[in-house]
């Protein structure tokens, strides 16, 4: 697993993450969980144009995995949020 972020202005952060996952046993095999995938990543930026407000914009990739013996397709969903209170 892996994650960044860096502030690169006053009002913008960037980041991003990696996880890979292998739950391979002896006795279970290579993909012992239901929707386990083996990839994840995902990509943000925060911007904060004013000190009450924030966007927030986000992609998120999901690898392959199995689920009851059928392979289920990579996806990749993108999220945007803004908060002002």
């Amino acid at each position: 697993d892996v994650a960044a972020r860096v502030r690169v202005h006053p009002m913008v952060e960037l980041g991003g993450a990696y996880d890979y996952i292998n739950a391979y046993g002896n006795t279970t095999g290579a993909d012992p969980l239901d929707r386990l995938p083996h990839n994840r990543a995902e990509g943000w930026a925060q911007v904060t144009p004013y000190r009450r407000i924030s966007i927030l914009g986000r992609v998120r990739y999901v690898g392959t995995s199995i689920d009851q013996n059928n392979m289920l397709p990579a996806y990749t969903v993108i999220d945007a949020t803004v908060t002002a209170p």
